[in-house]
């Protein structure tokens, strides 16, 4: 026996794959950005995503992880955000990529979206007590925030 789909059947099932899809991307920056998702709450950007814009939702947190070589006295400083939109969250990490001495390090930065609106993140590379010298590198990330979504609590 052959079963009859109706208008009703097939606009409910586009309306449901609708609805579906956009929850999906909605809560990842899919489509947004080359950011990796570790978990809903939780966009990773590395120093392949400078220069690229990120879109968050309230309540997400932004965690950077960039090389740095710590030993040597350099180390990613923030330069730029506004605090109305992004707040940085806890202490700067360091994990070691290397057992010698000098070797890279990651440092790794968490930023969390505070409020909607727009911002530059912008990290330079440099020796804090080093006054007056440009940056060795720059690390820039637009940001846009927008209203929390049901999927973050």
């Amino acid at each position: 026996m052959a079963m009859k789909w109706g208008w009703w059947s097939v606009a409910f099932v586009v309306v449901v794959g609708v609805k579906t899809l956009s929850l999906l991307t909605a809560c990842s920056p899919f489509g947004a950005t080359p950011a990796t998702t570790t978990s809903i709450l939780e966009i990773q950007v590395k120093a392949e995503d400078n220069g690229h814009r990120i879109e968050l939702s309230q309540g997400q947190i932004l965690v950077v992880s960039l090389e740095a070589r710590p030993s040597t006295g350099y180390s990613w400083n923030v330069e730029e955000f506004t605090p109305q939109v992004l707040s940085e969250e806890g202490e700067t990490e360091f994990k070691s990529d290397s057992h010698l001495i000098g070797g890279p390090a990651t440092q790794i930065m968490h930023f969390k979206a505070v409020g909607v609106g727009q911002t530059t993140l912008k990290l330079a590379y440099r020796r804090p007590w080093e006054e007056d010298v440009q940056p060795l590198k720059i690390f820039s990330l637009r940001v846009i925030v927008r209203q929390g979504s049901d999927c973050i609590s």
